[in-house]
């Protein structure tokens, strides 16, 4: 139980990590490329969006790895 939150953990800052990688990335092509075309701010999306999205869901593991240790242990969430 605790490994699997823990796990759900280390995804989701793994997952952080990308995204702070990507805001790098996105301020190089910015610096670069002077964007504001659309097909500039399709580029910057594509570089981010990935990790926005799947920031979500590995928030929801977290969240059910957390309710099951909750109930396995009995401690209340608040």
């Amino acid at each position: 139980m605790c490994r699997v939150f823990h796990a759900a953990v280390m995804k989701f800052l793994d997952n952080d990590a990308n995204i702070m990688t990507a805001y790098t990335d996105i301020i190089k092509y910015i610096e670069s490329n002077n964007p504001g075309t659309e097909a500039d701010l399709y580029e910057i999306a594509n570089m981010l969006n990935p990790f926005l999205e799947l920031n979500g869901s590995l928030f929801n593991e977290i969240d059910v790895a957390q309710k099951s240790m909750s109930d396995k242990f009995w401690f209340k969430l608040e």
